[in-house]
């Protein structure tokens, strides 16, 4: 199905924020706040989309920083993630988790859900701006559900053309956060 492509971006997402108001150049509104004295905490960070047509994906992070931002989707490889912020883009790895969790799918109502967890690490060397140099990692979980169109036969179609007649994604993560002070001037 289509959602397969939003299903691969979303596995590992980070956030980390700016500390300052804008527009992103896909028209997201984006605001941020300065981080806190110079320490690891945990950082969660949280998105969700419910359209399964969607180019992009709206974050919230709070913990270290609080900020909004966005990651363009599909993303390419579903094994980084460059989630673009007004003071620098971040780049995370899907560390240890699955590409996709099981589907399950109820064929009296072609109602279906998917989840998957595992690890993310933040690639401090690829971040940007005023992210570059931070270190990170913890845990996800990204759940999916939605309903399946039917074939003109009836049955649900799961294959990987078809359109979600309706469809919801959320993303969960979290874990310590360590950001690099340097570059918060």
């Amino acid at each position: 199905m289509r959602y397969a492509n939003v299903v691969h971006a979303l596995l590992a997402l980070a956030v980390l924020g700016a500390s300052a108001a804008c527009t992103s150049s896909d028209g997201i509104s984006v605001s941020a706040s300065r981080p806190s004295a110079p320490a690891e905490r945990t950082e969660v960070i949280t998105g969700s989309v419910a359209n399964p047509d969607a180019v992009s994906l709206a974050l919230r992070a709070s913990g270290v920083f609080a900020d909004a931002g966005s990651l363009r989707l599909p993303t390419g490889n579903p094994r980084t993630f460059t989630f673009r912020f007004a003071r620098g883009n971040l780049v995370v790895l899907n560390a240890t988790g699955p590409t996709s969790g099981p589907l399950h799918l109820n064929q009296a109502t072609c109602a279906f859900s998917q989840s998957s967890n595992g690890t993310y690490r933040i690639l401090s060397g690829s971040s940007t701006g005023s992210y570059a140099g931070t270190t990170g990692h913890g845990t996800y979980v990204f759940a999916s559900r939605g309903i399946a169109p039917r074939t003109p036969g009836g049955t649900c179609d799961t294959t990987s053309h078809a359109t979600p007649t309706s469809a919801h994604f959320s993303i969960l993560l979290q874990g310590p956060l360590l950001l690099n002070e340097a570059n918060w001037n």
